[in-house]
């Protein structure tokens, strides 16, 4: 069972007898979300009740569907699983379970100042260089 399916079961389980599960989830692509540095593809974006999820995919579905159709299901190919993971997003965003409901904000993405070391480790697992952001051209001064 994959995390997906998981996450599935729990959300079923909340969603138990609440009417929410016979909601309409409304995915389409947003174009101009802010764009991550890791992840690859564009951002689906899911809206429920007034609350709003996205989920970075290569392969971003446009429907109008109903929360439940995920209940059970097999999730065989990447675009039902990214379906999944926006309608998770969202629901979860509408039932206040989750903070994060962007991948990425402006605020991640701003540049560092110059001799501010990044946190964290890079892709690769390993400390991050200390002057890989001055080297990129990513480094900001008062001048």
């Amino acid at each position: 069972m994959s995390f997906w399916n998981s996450a599935i079961e729990r959300l079923e389980t909340i969603l138990a007898d609440s009417g929410c599960e016979d909601g309409i989830v409304t995915l389409s692509v947003n174009h101009d979300a802010d764009v991550c540095q890791y992840p690859k593809g564009v951002a689906m974006e899911g809206h429920f009740g007034g609350r709003s999820g996205q989920f970075i995919t290569s392969e971003p579905v446009r429907a109008n569907t109903r929360i439940s159709f995920m209940f059970g299901a097999p999730l065989k190919n990447q675009k039902q699983r990214g379906a999944a993971g926006a309608i998770v997003n969202t629901v979860s965003a509408f039932l206040c379970l989750a903070r994060r409901l962007q991948p990425c904000t402006p605020r991640l993405l701003r540049p560092l100042p110059c001799g501010t070391l990044p946190r964290g480790r890079g892709k690769t697992g390993l400390p991050r260089r200390p002057d890989a952001g001055a080297r990129a051209g990513a480094c900001i001064t008062d001048r």
